[in-house]
């Protein structure tokens, strides 16, 4: 990576050294870690010069998401490197998820098989280390309802507004017993996990994971139904089609089993 920096009235390309060091590591894993951090770094020096919309910069920053992505790759096909990344803790463990996510999210890892394999590592890491992508959270969701409309195995279900919408907040209970809390507080960041990977027309989108409403505490946000729940439609208006919605849903949902 190189950075640009006026000289003269004019710019001219200096390394990032910094940034170069963390890419060019022996260690697949420390690269991918240390990259996070030098890429803020690089990415106020350009606001500072006012050089965010040079084309040298995109293209740099493009070509180093590339090699990102080649870290990656060289790390799912290692099994000593995969065990290393459940060892992560910490900033280190946060940063590792949010490289991992953002490459998923730009479509870097063209193979089936490594988008799998990138999949479970999220998983296994999150539930490892207790943190989640930085990218699922949001912020915004205004006007929650005092009371829970509804319950679930976990957690309840409150009305709130996101981005000008009705939303349903699904709002982890909390429990006294730590290691109970921290049981449900896995199962709600798995759920999360893989509901953001859903792609199908009966089935909500997962718009991200709210931390402000509640004090300490994590929501689901998704579209406010306003028949409520699967269950609670199914009783109102009987079960005699739920066989034939159930098959015909099933077929299309484009997840990859971790």
């Amino acid at each position: 990576m190189r950075a640009c920096f006026p000289s003269s009235r004019r710019f001219r390309m200096l390394p990032d050294p910094t940034h170069r060091s963390a890419m060019s590591a022996n260690d697949p894993i420390s690269a991918v870690v240390k990259s996070l951090n030098s890429r803020k770094v690089l990415l106020q020096l350009a606001t500072s010069l006012r050089i965010s919309g040079d084309i040298r910069l995109r293209d740099a920053l493009r070509e180093d998401e590339e090699r990102l992505a080649q870290n990656i790759l060289r790390i799912l096909d290692s099994d000593s490197d995969r065990a290393d990344v459940q060892k992560l803790e910490g900033n280190s463990a946060q940063d590792f998820l949010d490289v991992l996510q953002n490459t998923l999210d730009k479509g870097l890892l063209l193979e089936k098989e490594h988008n799998s394999k990138a999949r479970r590592m999220i998983l296994k890491l999150s539930e490892a280390c207790d943190r989640l992508p930085s990218a699922l959270f949001i912020t915004g969701v205004t006007g929650r309802d005092e009371f829970a409309l509804f319950g679930g195995g976990f957690g309840d279900i409150y009305q709130a507004s996101y981005g000008g919408q009705r939303v349903a907040l699904k709002h982890i209970r909390t429990f006294h017993r730590n290691a109970e809390q921290r049981r449900i507080r896995r199962q709600f960041c798995r759920e999360a996990l893989v509901w953001q990977q859903l792609r199908h027309p009966y089935i909500l989108p997962l718009f991200g994971i709210d931390r402000e409403t509640f004090p300490s505490s994590l929501c689901m946000v998704s579209p406010w139904m306003q028949h409520g729940t699967v269950l609670k439609y199914l009783n109102d208006h009987g079960r005699g089609n739920v066989d034939k919605l159930v098959g015909f849903s099933l077929p299309f949902i484009f997840y990859e089993d971790p």
